[in-house]
């Protein structure tokens, strides 16, 4: 089945979620690029003060939220890595009123440190295999909590400017 008659067969609100994530990924590489995290996750929690929580918003429409942003970065004009997809889903959750956690994590492989994001929704993982969190460490939840979710970082934040100077 080609790639426009599946978008078709979405539903209106399927529709909407994609294309925003379309948008969105290109958006959140750029702002990651030249903001860093911490600056960026701030930007992206002052869209939730815009959002309007969704009656009913359950696991199950956030799990579908997950497929469409990954399908919007394999389909989209930017093939996003997973902090940007992340930040996608963490924001557009955040829009329909449901509360979720970035998560970023690390491990050791031989001589180098590796980093991975997912989205969490009450202790589930959204956008990645339930086995990422074996796999990675992740760092402790060192966020400000408010009625958009959490951000699972600071540490990443520095370590990313640590980065840049070398």
């Amino acid at each position: 089945m080609g790639n426009w008659r599946k978008f078709r067969q979405l539903d209106r609100i399927e529709r909407r979620i994609f294309c925003c994530a379309l948008a969105l990924l290109p958006a959140a590489a750029v702002c990651l690029r030249l903001l860093g995290v911490r600056l960026t996750r701030g930007l992206f929690a002052l869209a939730f003060a815009r959002g309007t929580a969704m009656a009913g918003a359950d696991r199950a429409q956030a799990e579908r939220a997950a497929r469409l942003v990954q399908a919007a970065a394999y389909h989209g004009i930017h093939k996003a890595n997973c902090l940007q997809r992340s930040l996608v889903l963490w924001l557009l959750l955040g829009r329909a009123g449901i509360t979720a956690e970035v998560r970023i994590g690390v491990r050791k492989e031989s001589d180098q440190l590796r980093a991975h994001a997912w989205v969490e929704c009450d202790g589930v993982v959204l956008n990645d295999r339930a086995e990422i969190v074996d796999e990675f460490s992740p760092f402790a939840a060192a966020s400000r909590r408010g009625s958009c979710g959490r951000f699972a970082t600071e540490a990443v934040g520095d370590a990313r400017n640590e980065d840049r100077r070398r």
